[in-house]
């Protein structure tokens, strides 16, 4: 059972920083004046739902909400690690000397990675806090 417990909260994490991922492609819409908005949000919610989930393995699961926590922002990491490999894959560099276009075949790449790069400090700040929130009430038991 515990198990599942650990597999479910890692799934959460991922099915979460996927949607975030998308949430955080809406840059390329609202445009430069959203961009900090839609990055306090990520955050903002990413950290609401990594104390939530801290708080329903304390309570509700009856585990270690340390190692619930973590599974959760494993999760969150592992899909910001897995969709830098699949773009790595997908939009591989071309030299911008060898096609006579300058630059423009990697703009899909570089678009891409923008997006990326916008969801790594949303889960690197979530990771932090949650880290620091575990260790903190790890200390307050003793």
């Amino acid at each position: 059972m515990k198990a599942l417990k650990i597999g479910g909260f890692f799934l959460a994490g991922a099915i979460i920083q996927t949607a975030f991922y998308f949430a955080e492609s809406l840059v390329i819409f609202v445009g430069y004046n959203g961009v900090i908005l839609i990055a306090l949000m990520t955050t903002g919610l990413g950290i609401f739902l990594g104390c939530t989930a801290r708080n329903l393995a304390e309570k509700k699961m009856k585990m270690s909400p340390a190692v619930l926590t973590m599974c959760y922002v494993a999760g969150t990491l592992a899909v910001i690690a897995a969709m830098y490999f699949n773009l790595d894959t997908k939009y591989p560099y071309h030299n911008p000397d060898s096609t006579g276009l300058g630059n423009l075949p990697n703009l899909g790449r570089e678009i891409a990675f923008g997006i990326l790069f916008y969801t790594i400090p949303s889960a690197a700040i979530n990771a932090v806090v949650q880290v620091v929130l575990c260790v903190k009430k790890r200390i307050e038991r003793r």
